[in-house]
């Protein structure tokens, strides 16, 4: 994924027959200290969700071994089953592109490889695994790479706010000087992620492969959903 600082370098360098995105990140400044970014940078919203967690019982645990790998992948299994739901696609394939994409062992071969480079952040509450989020960390960046939720267990506890609250405070007492929230799916991530200040940053994504896989994907992809849209509209007109 490349920023608009690198942008123009990289178009002039990257050959066309490349598969390429333009997409939209959004990113937090931490410059100052976390203090600033809670107070300043923060909306109330986020702030007040935070303490509504910790007053639930919404307790934080990190880990940088992989050992909270399989928790993570249990809530993203079930994420990707309500997606479809969400979304009104087959199961079926969503669950398939889930596992093209990010088959369970990913996370585990991401987290041993990187290090402490990959943290998992898990809210348990009751003892049971609520929300999680993986973050990658390079240089003067961390970044917000896969979250996941048990959306019914999660709700109206804070637990995703406080989870990233944990996660940019860590940010910040390591002197990291953004936190990328990544690119949104829906309105509703970009929205959630604007309450915690991050601004919107025009990116291009960069897909080197020895088969075209992801262009392919990704037109069938788009195929399906045009096609599962063109069967709901024909029902309602049924209807």
């Amino acid at each position: 994924m490349v920023g608009k600082e690198d942008a123009q370098m990289w178009a002039s360098a990257v050959p066309s027959t490349i598969y390429s995105t333009a997409r939209t990140a959004q990113v937090l400044d931490l410059r100052g200290n976390f203090s600033t970014v809670w107070s300043k940078r923060f909306t109330s919203k986020v702030r007040s969700n935070c303490r509504k967690a910790e007053r639930r019982g919404v307790v934080v645990e990190s880990d940088s071994t992989g050992r909270l790998i399989p928790a993570f992948d249990v809530l993203y299994r079930s994420s990707v089953d309500r997606w479809a739901q969400e979304r009104r696609y087959p199961l079926t394939l969503m669950r398939w592109l889930a596992q093209r994409q990010h088959p369970q062992n990913k996370f585990a071969t991401v987290a041993r490889r990187l290090g402490e480079r990959c943290t998992v952040w898990i809210a348990w509450r009751h003892g049971e695994p609520i929300a999680g989020i993986i973050n990658l960390t390079r240089g003067p960046r961390a970044t917000y790479w896969r979250g996941a939720m048990d959306k019914e267990r999660s709700r109206g506890t804070g637990a995703n706010e406080l989870l990233h609250r944990c996660a940019i405070e860590a940010a910040c007492v390591g002197e990291r000087q953004s936190y990328d929230f990544g690119l949104s799916q829906t309105a509703d991530l970009r929205k959630f992620k604007g309450t915690f200040g991050a601004d919107e940053v025009p990116v291009h994504i960069y897909y080197f492969e020895r088969l075209p896989t992801v262009a392919t994907e990704a037109k069938c992809y788009e195929a399906a959903k045009q096609a599962i849209r063109a069967v709901v509209r024909l029902a309602r007109t049924d209807g």
